[in-house]
């Protein structure tokens, strides 16, 4: 088995040689709720997420398919991103993130530093 392996259907980036990266991600959905994910390349899923049916890098097209939950929810928002060497590590920080209360979610957004936090691009309707 290669130890170069694909994700998801996104295009690799290679960290290192046979290394990939893998990112844990937050978006904030258009009314205001919070949405956990992992990706390989976060630019490219934050695309996937608001429906865009563009071309990628390398001329591949993105298929607006992101999550079911964020289909009813667009646009969303990078608002938490953090790097992981391993898909194992990211999925369990994942798991765990999903298991906080929204409140601690926020708290988590507040606390990151600021190369790691994207600010939102929208604000949810009252």
């Amino acid at each position: 088995m290669s130890q170069l392996r694909r994700g998801g259907g996104c295009c690799s980036r290679a960290w290192g040689v046979g290394r990939m990266s893998y990112s844990l991600y937050i978006v904030e959905c258009a009314d205001g709720t919070f949405y956990t994910g992992i990706a390989i390349d976060v630019q490219r899923r934050l695309l996937e997420h608001n429906g865009c049916d563009c071309i990628g890098k390398g001329g591949k097209p993105i298929k607006g398919k992101g999550a079911r939950y964020t289909s009813a929810r667009r646009p969303v928002a990078l608002v938490f991103e953090r790097a992981f060497s391993s898909r194992s590590e990211a999925m369990k920080e994942e798991m765990r993130i999903k298991r906080l209360s929204r409140g601690e979610k926020q708290a988590l957004i507040a606390a990151a530093a600021p190369s790691l936090r994207a600010a939102p691009t929208h604000r949810a309707q009252p």
